[in-house]
């Protein structure tokens, strides 16, 4: 009864926990996600379709979060402000009642302005993944990739998700890369590891210097 209670628990947990972003240098090959067809955008955008609305279009890009394959990279016309334009994929089958999760990488090292996302297609469970604070906002400008995962839970057997830049506003040459679109079992999933930062040569030769000077000094003194 007491392990059913825990599992329970843990359950409710991952059905309402906000979302986590995270931000670094990602070990290849680590996590575990149930990428959709093409998530990775191995070698181009196939599987998704383009919601451009006339604001602009999402493109293939040789960069990916892993070092192989590509990612999706929007591309706005022009500048401008309120709903832009999204790139969507085909439909994934889930089971209404589960727990998921919705995760993804986003780089914005060249975004300038407006809002980058990840999202279900407005539906009743939807989340956006970088929009909005409480399910996990991204950083602008930022040159490095950010993952970004929330829980949800479909009451639907069948969604779409889609990767949207929007005006608010959107400035002319502001694009963002999107990788790894994945929807996942939660008591499956797990986040990428960030790799550690290494300590440069020359911090260590200093630090080193500073020791060998605090051990000589205390030699002297005594």
């Amino acid at each position: 009864m007491r392990n059913l209670v825990l599992f329970s628990f843990l359950l409710l947990n991952i059905s309402t926990a906000s979302a986590v972003v995270v931000t670094g240098n990602f070990v290849p090959g680590s996590g575990n996600t149930n990428l959709i067809t093409n998530g990775g955008f191995d070698s181009s955008l196939a599987g998704w379709s383009q919601l451009n609305f006339g604001k602009g279009q999402f493109l293939y890009n040789s960069e990916s979060v892993s070092g192989t394959g590509g990612s999706a990279q929007s591309s706005p016309y022009f500048g401008f402000s309120g709903p832009g334009f999204g790139l969507q994929s085909s439909a994934i089958s889930v089971t209404a009642g589960q727990n998921y999760i919705l995760s993804g990488f986003i780089n914005t090292r060249n975004m300038i302005s407006g809002q980058a996302y990840i999202d279900m297609s407005d539906t009743s469970f939807d989340i956006n993944l970088g929009l909005d604070p409480t399910f996990g906002a991204v950083t602008i400008g930022l040159d490095t990739w950010q993952f970004l995962y929330a829980a949800f839970t479909p009451n639907v057997n069948s969604l779409r998700v889609r990767l949207v830049q929007d005006g608010f506003p959107v400035t002319a040459g502001s694009s963002v890369l999107f990788d790894n679109i994945a929807v996942t079992l939660a008591s499956e999933f797990s986040e990428p590891i960030v790799s550690p930062v290494p300590v440069p040569a020359a911090a260590w030769l200093f630090m080193t210097g500073i020791l060998g000077f605090w051990g000589l000094r205390k030699k002297t003194l005594s």
